[in-house]
């Protein structure tokens, strides 16, 4: 990514014009057909990547937002420390790369929905 700039607004911006940038040139009449392989690749990734950044930082934002606060208010601390401990064990056990069995199944689905 060519983006210098921190700001979600500019970095969004810039990955919205590289999306563009490589549809204009799949477009484009003499554009080889190896080419435009090449092109749909790049837009998978570029896309996939997009995607994927929105829907985790969508995740993140409803989680933060909404369920912890609720959460809080109708748990106890003694259950949010029973609830915390849990997840602390399910993380050792939970695949790390998406090359992991389910792992990269989940991912897409996470992406997709």
């Amino acid at each position: 990514m060519t983006t210098i700039s921190t700001d979600s607004f500019v970095v969004l911006r810039d990955e919205h014009q590289q999306i563009r940038a490589v549809v204009r040139e799949f477009q484009k009449s003499g554009t080889t057909d190896a080419r435009k392989g090449r092109l749909v690749e790049q837009m998978i990734e570029l896309l996939t990547v997009h995607t994927y950044i929105e829907n985790v930082t969508h995740h993140m934002d409803e989680e933060e937002k909404d369920w912890f606060p609720k959460g809080r208010d109708g748990l106890g601390r003694k259950q949010l420390q029973q609830l915390g401990q849990e997840l602390l064990e399910l993380r050792k056990k939970a695949p790390g790369e998406p090359t992991q069995p389910g792992a990269l199944k989940k991912t897409i689905d996470a992406v997709l929905s």
